[in-house]
């Protein structure tokens, strides 16, 4: 049964060949192009999924709390006096040695007189991959125990892409300076 139908496709493929080859011709190509999109559509579906799976994996570990710094004996967190140049100069120098290029920089100090520290909010316009994000907030976070982050907002123009325009806002807490 299969050689008969092997011949009869045979038979009238040929035939179509001889009758309208250019008819054939471009049935050929549609089918090839069309399987090529496809193929190229799955590969983009599937380079999504990555990125959503990796930024979820991200977000999870994120949502986790961040350690001010190591604490005393007596319960007490250890916070540095406050200097503000050398969160700066950190900020700046971990940026260029994780090759993060630092859009815009904006730095607040909120002095609340019923809290016992300062807060020093900073945030941050990058723009890069998600993973050089990760490695230079990893890093300032080893080098800055007193820094937080307080939140990130990516987002990315185009799907195709895997560069993130990111806002990243972090708070950095200091001692406030005993007086008399």
């Amino acid at each position: 049964m299969q050689a008969n139908w092997f011949s009869w496709c045979r038979f009238h493929l040929l035939r179509l060949a001889r009758m309208h080859p250019l008819g054939l011709t471009s049935t050929v190509l549609l089918a090839a192009m069309s399987v090529g999109a496809g193929l190229f559509w799955l590969s983009l579906v599937r380079h999504e999924a990555i990125v959503r799976h990796d930024i979820a994996n991200a977000t999870k570990s994120l949502s986790q709390p961040v350690s001010l710094s190591s604490q005393t004996g007596n319960g007490r967190i250890d916070l540095p006096r406050f200097e503000p140049n050398k969160l700066v100069e950190a900020i700046n120098r971990l940026a260029l040695d994780t090759k993060l290029p630092l859009d815009e920089v904006s730095f607040v100090l909120e002095d609340n007189h019923n809290q016992p520290y300062l807060r020093y909010r900073a945030t941050l316009s990058v723009s890069s991959r998600y993973p050089a994000i990760r490695r230079f907030l990893d890093a300032l976070e080893a080098e800055e125990p007193q820094v937080a982050l307080d939140a990130i907002s990516c987002e990315r123009d185009d799907i195709s892409t895997a560069e993130t325009n990111c806002d990243v806002n972090l708070s950095a807490f200091y001692r406030r300076q005993e007086h008399g």
